[in-house]
């Protein structure tokens, strides 16, 4: 059985891993429910045990990771006149500043307002890249992936045409892990992230009303998008829309994965 059917794009998260079938998303079996975990020791066999399992896609994979791995650094900045040595440049020193050394590897795009950077774990960025061939080796019978990108950088590209000119909220539920964006006008400004416990309803209450206090928004307009589970219901004033996506799979128009040094 094919669990994949003609799927090519495939999300990691410390606990599941999902594939996308046009519009929606199916939970995967092979491990039971268990994803990835988040002990670095455990992600080269898991990925294996994933990746050679029957019901994997013979064809080439695209592969999104929870942004429980990633670090990100949203850069104000005019980016029409800026080259890729100066954009990389940039999003370095800020990278550094803001968490420290050593440098993760790092993943830039070019947005309406400034630079969205992305920093993946070195060490799941490692096991990702093994399976793809440009590390050790993958092991007999296992397909490579094609493309690593984080989830969140992938789900702005994917609505793009949605949120361009938006005013508002962005709340995305990747099981672990909340990520929550506000925008102007189409302009990415915030970007914050939370991780999530039992209680679903009252985190995702909880940091959307801090955040809109914390930078003193009156916006209530809410576009949310999950990978698994019914949107929630969240009471007045807040007004909340399901972000729909195209039935396709793309990536970054504009985006450079750099090695850490």
């Amino acid at each position: 059985m094919n669990l994949f059917s003609n799927e090519r794009t495939l999300i990691l998260t410390p606990s599941r891993a999902y594939p996308r079938h046009g519009a929606a998303y199916d939970a995967l079996c092979p491990f039971e429910g268990e994803g990835l975990g988040m002990v670095p020791e455990e992600w080269q066999g898991r990925l294996e045990r994933l990746a050679g399992h029957e019901g994997f896609p013979a064809g080439p994979v695209r592969l999104l990771v929870s942004d429980a791995w990633v670090r990100y650094d949203l850069i104000p900045v005019a980016t029409d006149t800026m080259d890729d040595e100066e954009a990389r440049l940039l999003a370095e020193a800020h990278f550094r500043r803001q968490y420290g050394a050593p440098l993760w590897p790092l993943r830039i795009s070019a947005r309406p307002g400034g630079l969205l950077v992305a920093g993946m774990s070195p060490e799941l960025l490692a096991a990702l890249e093994a399976l793809q061939g440009t590390g050790k080796p993958a092991p007999k019978g296992v397909r490579k992936p094609i493309g690593i990108e984080p989830v969140f950088s992938w789900l702005m590209d994917q609505a793009s045409d949605t949120l361009r000119g938006y005013t508002g909220w962005l709340l995305v539920d990747e099981a672990e892990i909340l990520v929550l964006a506000f925008f102007e006008q189409g302009k990415l400004l915030s970007l914050r992230s939370q991780y999530c416990g039992d209680d679903r309803q009252e985190t995702m209450l909880g940091l959307l009303e801090r955040q809109a206090a914390l930078e003193t928004r009156k916006d209530r307009a809410v576009f949310f998008h999950a990978l698994s589970g019914a949107p929630p219901s969240l009471p007045g004033p807040w007004n909340m829309a399901p972000l729909n996506l195209p039935e396709r799979s793309g990536f970054s128009r504009l985006s450079s994965l750099l090695k850490g040094k």
